[in-house]
């Protein structure tokens, strides 16, 4: 089942979850996001040779 959320409503919930997993210890601190202006536009896809990772993921998994 697909729920569409408005943006508030997401960012609410995303709050919520962060607040969550900060409580329970899975999170150590809940950090501001970057401003639109600090979020790097020029990342390039690091490669890596060999099998894809899902696929040793399930292979390790038997």
């Amino acid at each position: 089942m697909k729920v569409e959320l408005d943006t508030a409503t997401e960012q609410l919930l995303q709050e919520k979850l962060k607040q969550r997993l900060l409580e329970v210890g899975l999170l150590s601190e809940i950090k501001p996001p970057l401003p639109p202006h600090a979020i790097p536009r020029d990342r390039q896809p690091h490669f890596v040779q060999g099998n894809p990772v899902s696929e040793l993921i399930i292979k390790e998994r038997r």
